[in-house]
């Protein structure tokens, strides 16, 4: 169990982080020390901050003589800290007390204000990660792309004859396409530890020698990556989703701004787009709403051009229904040349993506009626019907 640290411990984290932010290039000669004393239920945490020759450092005790001594409850004083509370107006409250010059608590937030800005979050600030997604210029064109089959039954059910015209289209346009079907038990992708190393150690290959690590490095290779899957509880399925988890080795630990959001940069950024294909039982393209925002998330903390969301709400049912025959053919034309297309002009047009998502004119309670009926055989019901054949 993870326990809540001990104000000492917290205490003696903050001390440490405060002296990693003076600003030694803005203040080269400064020499001084602080005495804190702070308080809580009774007890004086005290601790001394000194100064000296450019080099600042803590230690837990008393100063023998300070330049300026804090007086605070420990509450007030990491509020102020925090940046949660003016400590202007803490000190006329009378929240905390100082014992020195006033002029030395003026500058104290400015000695220890250096930002900490390593190169990489430097890099990152100024727009290196950025660069990642295609210009209108590069995005007019793929010529090769890596298709993941995130379907647990593989290439053989529905969301496999679907994702094979889409992949026909992609081919004939020129493109040379790598399928990695993630349902071979010969592939084996665990969930992410969650163990850092990747952060910590930079560069350093994941810690789990299983195939995600080769299958990353071949996303990170390929300008175009295309994500087939079926809706598995309004997200992907686990073999996916410990997958995408995986790609946080491409990432480093810094935050930077992005728009209005915050994200890691990226280790290596590359121009790259990702594009969604995702099949689902049911008759309304709603129900794929969470899957879309979770890739487009994805997308974007990733730094991919998020190029297209190709979806076939009611796959089985048009797969399965003989009545269907025609929009299923009208479906899989539309499906190759959307291939095409994404491979030609890194896009596909909304008349396709509407072709491929329609209902054909097919009610709902149709469309219910129908499938409950598939499910009731396919489960045994209507044996003693003669003629019924159940797989």
């Amino acid at each position: 169990m993870h326990e809540m640290l001990s104000t000492r411990e917290n205490l003696t984290r903050y001390f440490r982080y405060l002296v990693l932010k003076y600003d030694r290039d803005k203040y080269p000669r400064f020499e001084g020390s602080y005495q804190f004393n702070l308080t809580e239920g009774g007890l004086c945490h005290a601790y001394s901050v000194t100064v000296f020759r450019g080099e600042a450092q803590f230690a837990e005790g008393v100063h023998p003589c300070p330049d300026l001594t804090i007086e605070s409850p420990v509450d007030v004083w990491l509020a102020v800290s925090g940046g949660r509370r003016s400590g202007t107006v803490a000190y006329l409250l009378g929240l905390y007390r100082i014992r020195g010059r006033l002029r030395e608590l003026r500058k104290f937030s400015q000695i220890f204000g250096k930002k900490f800005t390593p190169l990489v979050m430097r890099e990152s600030e100024e727009g290196d990660h950025r660069r990642s997604k295609p210009t209108a210029a590069e995005r007019r064109r793929f010529t090769r792309a890596l298709v993941i089959a995130g379907s647990s039954r593989g290439l053989k059910g529905y969301t496999g004859f679907y994702l094979d015209h889409f992949v026909r289209g992609m081919r004939d346009a020129g493109g040379e396409v790598e399928v990695i079907d993630l349902s071979r038990s010969d592939l084996a992708v665990a969930p992410c530890r969650g163990c850092f190393r990747c952060w910590l150690r930079d560069g350093a290959p994941c810690v789990i020698e299983d195939d995600g690590g080769w299958i990353i490095r071949r996303i990170n290779e390929s300008p175009l990556v295309v994500y087939a899957l079926p809706l598995y509880a309004d997200s992907a399925p686990a073999k996916v989703k410990a997958l995408l988890d995986r790609q946080f080795i491409n990432l480093r630990p810094f935050f930077v701004p992005a728009g209005r959001l915050t994200r890691h940069p990226l280790r290596h950024p590359a121009t790259r787009s990702l594009a969604l294909l995702a099949v689902c039982g049911f008759p309304e393209a709603e129900h794929f709403a969470p899957l879309v925002q979770q890739f487009k998330d994805f997308a974007h903390n990733g730094c991919y051009d998020f190029a297209a969301a190709i979806l076939r709400p009611g796959g089985q049912y048009f797969y399965e229904d003989p009545t269907c025959i025609g929009p299923l053919r009208k479906i899989a034309a539309a499906l190759e040349e959307a291939g095409r297309e994404l491979m030609l002009r890194g896009r596909v047009s909304r008349g396709l993506l509407k072709a491929i998502a329609g209902d054909y004119g097919i009610s709902r309670v149709v469309w219910r009626e129908q499938s409950n009926m598939y499910w009731y055989l396919k489960s045994g019901g209507g044996k003693e019907a003669e003629g019924h054949a159940v797989e």
